[in-house]
């Protein structure tokens, strides 16, 4: 979307820069600066309606329906309706949750989207915000391991769940590897250090904290990030070898942490079929789901309510599910969950805001930008496998943030192709 009102577009993504780098020392900063983004993005609407209504010729406003922001801004539209209706015809702790969740940073996003506008500066702004985000937000995490003389203590930083906290982290540290891996970026020596040494410490938290998917997901991106530009701009031996120095780090960090031990245990769990375990008890939870899914297709069980028809299943079935598995508030897997709350029309469409930055991502994916966004979208659905960060404001807010600056700077650097060159 155009409109000639250029500060308050780049107040909006000035205001979510700095969220993005207080992430870490507080989410209430950043979920503050969200909502008073988008209170500056509904002023920036209204004044753009009274222009339309006021301008008869030459209006100063265009809505571009290709414009990835205003694509993914309707999604987010559409997913927090589907949600404010399933929510209504379901009166369960987690319908509350949800609701208040998914819906206000859904709408602040949805708002914010069309209306921001970015510049040079804040182009290169974010280049430094997010390893700065990463160790505001590493660092207290690490600081919080080596207070608790527990061997077993699973760290959660600032934030209240440690998966959470390694899926946000890992979030950033993809970004942050993204851009790193670009050509553009290779000169900048203190750029490179900062990052890497960034990178390094996010990762150490992250396996500290005990996550393994966060862990997993980070790891494979750093492959495909490294691997997919090293290739093409240094050379098979050079990017060898700075694969095999990755590997060397993530071995020297995972050895080192407690997410060694989880690993191990996953493992031994997994082929000694014990169904009480961390895995176990999210397979039976898929089990229940699947035939959830089959029996609803389409209305779906209701959110939060698969507990009650597992419990049932369990008195009329002995042995069916572990009873440990029917007391979690979620099914531990961004679509199945959806799918078996509300459907799977309206679940898969409720999805449809985290697959399409991939999508938009992929078609253009030779860009820095792109890039970023692809690490971003991958990190976020490789964690949704085993978590649902798409009912939590914290984890949703995040990825968000990140999605929102990069589509700005994609739109900036379209637009301003001399500027954007210079900028990378």
């Amino acid at each position: 979307m155009t409109h000639p009102f250029i500060s308050s577009g780049r107040l909006i993504s000035y205001l979510m820069l700095a969220g993005l780098v207080a992430y870490g020392l507080n989410y209430q900063i950043t979920k503050t600066l969200l909502h008073l983004s988008a209170l500056v993005a509904l002023i920036t609407w209204l004044r753009a309606g009274v222009l339309c209504f006021t301008k008869k010729n030459n209006l100063p406003v265009n809505i571009d329906l290709k414009d990835p922001r205003i694509i993914l801004s309707t999604l987010l539209l559409l997913s927090a309706s589907i949600v404010l209706v399933e929510t209504s015809l379901s009166d369960t702790f987690m319908s509350d949750r949800f609701r208040k969740d998914f819906v206000t940073p859904a709408i602040c996003f949805a708002l914010i989207l069309p209306v921001a506008a970015v510049d040079k500066r804040a182009f290169q702004l974010f280049h430094w915000a997010v390893p700065i985000a990463i160790l505001t937000m590493a660092i207290p995490g690490i600081i919080d391991q080596y207070h608790d003389s527990h061997p077993d203590h699973r760290t959660s930083g600032n934030l209240n769940l440690q998966i959470i906290y390694g899926t946000n982290l890992a979030i950033l540290a993809a970004s942050n590897i993204a851009i790193l891996s670009s050509k553009n970026n290779w000169e900048k020596l203190g750029f490179i250090v900062f990052s890497i040494f960034a990178i390094g410490i996010g990762s150490w938290a992250i396996s500290m904290s005990g996550s393994r998917g966060p862990l997993l997901s980070i790891i494979i991106v750093s492959f495909i990030a490294v691997g997919w530009n090293g290739y093409r701009y240094l050379g098979i031996t050079k990017t060898t070898i700075i694969l095999l120095l990755i590997v060397t780090l993530f071995s020297l960090i995972v050895y080192n942490s407690s997410t060694f031990k989880r690993v191990q245990q996953g493992f031994n769990n997994y082929s000694s079929d014990t169904r009480n375990s961390s895995l176990g008890l999210r397979l039976e939870m898929w089990k229940g789901a699947k035939d959830l899914i089959i029996e609803h297709p389409i209305s779906g069980v209701g959110v939060g309510q698969q507990n009650d028809h597992f419990k049932a299943r369990n008195q009329e079935e002995q042995g069916y599910m572990h009873p440990e598995a029917t007391d979690f508030i979620h099914l531990h897997n961004d679509v199945i969950n959806a799918i078996t709350w509300m459907g799977i029309p309206l679940g898969l469409l409720f999805m449809a805001f985290a697959v399409y930055p991939l999508i938009w991502a992929l078609k253009a994916r030779k860009e820095v930008v792109p890039q970023a966004m692809i690490a971003v979208s991958v990190i976020y659905l490789l964690n949704g496998l085993t978590n649902t960060p798409s009912i939590r404001a914290t984890s949703l807010t995040l990825m968000l943030s990140v999605v929102f600056l990069l589509l700005q700077f994609s739109a900036y650097r379209s637009e301003t192709p001399s500027s954007s060159s210079n900028a990378r």
